[in-house]
């Protein structure tokens, strides 16, 4: 009978053994992983964490990711550098860039850089690019469809029509096209050789090509020009946003208006001033030749046909003072004050 206590004591006394040494190791796995409280609180509440992060027994855990509970012992680290986020853009990068200031050919040795297209070229400036011919009302009818994709639009064959007038190749990289309000197109990199031109339609149907010909080239605007009928201004920007030259207009007809004479710095004349059998030639001169002709006159025209105030649609001599300002990209658009 002794011999019997004897082994149920032993028994017991095993038994409570085990049962220490399994609270311990469970006390020991708890507090490694997070689930018991912290010696040291690190927060009271989630606004002691960071952004990211919230209270959780006393210690600040990252609300998103597998690595939370190693992000959370990296918490003195990222409060230490709090004002700086890694994904903050440089002051002068444009919007919609996501470019972060690092140099990605130093990340790849192996990858040259990329080529200025025309590492020669002049930059755009007055005197040397110019606005040729614009049309801020669109003619009604088929004969209205100027970005020749099919489709008369009063916003879409809005256009307007930029030359090379130098004797140099010019570098067009950022020079930008505005109506009173805002910038509606930046040219990306692009060369533009002596007497060629460049046509920024306001749209295109979709899947319409762009209209080629000889001696210049077509592009669509970053959005539509809005121009209105009764009035504005187109402005001609170079790269550092100085302006280089402008055309402002009155009681736009629905024609275009040209240069008179075509690639001169004078005022502007309806079109069919230059042309009688045209409306506007986007692309090309008055009368249909290329650009890079000179557009040179083939019978001078007599003065009141070049006077574009007995119209009301010039700039030369419009009492407005020029405005060399540029127009804030954020600004709300202009309502245009009837159809095109």
């Amino acid at each position: 009978m002794k011999s019997a206590w004897i082994h149920v004591d032993r028994q017991l006394s095993l038994f409570a053994s085990a049962s220490r040494v399994c609270i311990a190791l469970l006390a020991i796995l708890f507090s490694g992983a997070g689930c018991g409280p912290a010696t040291e609180a690190e927060c009271r509440t989630s606004t002691d964490c960071l952004p990211a992060q919230f209270c959780r027994l006393s210690r600040c855990v990252y609300i998103i990711g597998d690595d939370s509970e190693q992000n959370a012992d990296h918490v003195a680290d990222a409060g230490a550098d709090s004002d700086h986020d890694a994904t903050d853009l440089p002051a002068n990068s444009p919007p919609g860039s996501s470019d972060t200031g690092s140099d990605t050919d130093g990340d790849n040795p192996d990858v040259p850089a990329t080529p200025h297209p025309c590492p020669d070229a002049r930059q755009a400036a007055a005197g040397l690019l110019l606005i040729n011919e614009i049309l801020p009302n669109v003619p009604t009818g088929p004969e209205g469809d100027a970005n020749a994709d099919g489709t008369r639009s009063a916003h879409d064959d809005e256009f307007v029509e930029l030359v090379n007038i130098s004797p140099h190749t010019l570098d067009l990289q950022g020079v930008s096209v505005a109506n009173d309000t805002r910038i509606r197109f930046t040219f990306p990199p692009h060369c533009l050789a002596p007497g060629h031109g460049a046509v920024i339609f306001a749209g295109s149907s979709i899947g319409a090509p762009p209209p080629a010909g000889e001696g210049f080239e077509a592009w669509l605007a970053d959005s539509r020009f809005q121009f209105a009928n009764d009035g504005g201004r187109v402005a001609l920007f170079n790269a550092q946003g100085q302006l280089i030259d402008e055309a402002l207009y009155t009681n736009a007809p629905p024609r275009s208006l040209n240069r008179s004479p075509e690639l001169s710095d004078a005022g502007f004349a309806h079109h069919t001033a230059l042309s009688e059998n045209a409306i506007f030639s986007p692309g090309t001169c008055a009368d249909g030749r290329p650009l890079t002709s000179g557009c040179t006159a083939t019978t001078d025209l007599p003065d009141d046909e070049n006077d574009e105030n007995d119209e009301g649609d010039g700039s030369s001599t419009d009492p407005s003072p020029p405005d060399d300002s540029q127009p804030d990209p954020n600004a709300p658009d202009a309502e245009a004050s009837e159809p095109g």
